[in-house]
């Protein structure tokens, strides 16, 4: 079996899914999800919640005797081992990741045992070759309501572009500002230029987690369609909003990333930041998050 701690936003819980989906599938185990960082207010920076509940997920979820063996909290590690033995649980192997690039050691587990990952798993190489798959499990279970419906035909009866500007705990969280950083107004005025270069009669959809910074900075937009009427607590609406556009410029965000990758448009255009990481080491990493076939600037 596999267990993978989430944690993080929307984004990052794809992420650690769309990982742990795939290696069940290649190595014929089940996934399990453990979703206990979510009841630990004290882990959070950001409060984040569970987001993935609004989709049609293939996996089951962890509980707390399973996920207990591979506790790291201090006075817990030196009995876990033992704490499995007791509850009969098989012992287990815990994976941390080491870097955002492929790591070649997952390959080599023991996946006769039960194995817990714990990280961002933020590279798409993990799981080639599952697309079509992962499509079916990151589809909203609910239909949408009216203003999102409204909002969803102007976007596919446009040459439509999302533009996602991403600012929130970037700015906010002074460690999460340092090392993340925020991609500046040029960004997407170059970006800007970029897609209006290569499509006609672009008309941009906008969705941010600070639309007053976005009103004031991206006034060079034309024809600007501004997303804002569903709550942070819902981003998988904006999400499936997003995805449903043409062409994509994106943040640095895995929650953009994932509105530009789940796009079915096999011409879509998608413009990402060069500086996905401020700090220079994490950067030089993200070489496998960005496809070939995406631009950027």
């Amino acid at each position: 079996m596999i267990i993978v701690k989430l944690f993080g936003g929307l984004g990052n819980q794809m992420f650690q899914y769309a990982f742990g989906r795939a290696l069940s599938l290649r190595f014929r185990v089940p996934l399990k999800l453990d979703l206990s960082w979510f009841e630990n207010v004290s882990e959070v920076d950001a409060r984040r919640n569970w987001e993935l509940h609004a989709y049609a997920l293939q996996c089951e979820f962890a509980g707390r005797r399973e996920v207990a063996q591979y506790d790291r909290q201090p006075g817990r590690i030196c009995w876990r081992n033992t704490l499995g033995k007791i509850l009969g649980l098989s012992s287990g192997q815990r994976y941390m990741e080491k870097d955002s690039l492929v790591d070649p050691n997952i390959e080599k587990l023991d996946y006769r045992r039960n194995v817990y990952f714990e990280g961002y798993w933020q590279n798409p190489k993990y799981f080639e070759g599952e697309r079509k798959l992962l499509m079916q499990d990151l589809e909203v279970k609910t239909p949408m309501d009216q203003a999102n419906e409204n909002t969803a035909r102007s976007i596919m009866n446009s040459n439509s572009v999302s533009v996602h500007i991403r600012r929130g705990d970037y700015v906010a969280i002074p460690h999460v500002a340092r090392f993340h950083g925020v991609c500046p107004s040029d960004y997407y005025e170059r970006a800007f230029q970029a897609v209006a270069s290569k499509i006609r009669d672009p008309n941009f959809f906008v969705f941010s987690d600070d639309p007053d910074w976005a009103r004031a900075n991206l006034k060079f937009l034309p024809h600007a369609t501004w997303v804002s009427h569903n709550p942070t607590s819902q981003g998988w609406e904006d999400l499936r909003l997003m995805k449903l556009c043409q062409h994509h410029i994106i943040a640095n965000s895995t929650f953009s990333w994932w509105g530009a990758w789940l796009c079915e448009n096999p011409g879509k255009i998608v413009i990402a930041p060069q500086t996905w990481f401020r700090d220079p080491e994490a950067n030089a990493q993200t070489r496998d998050l960005i496809p070939p076939s995406w631009i950027r600037l």
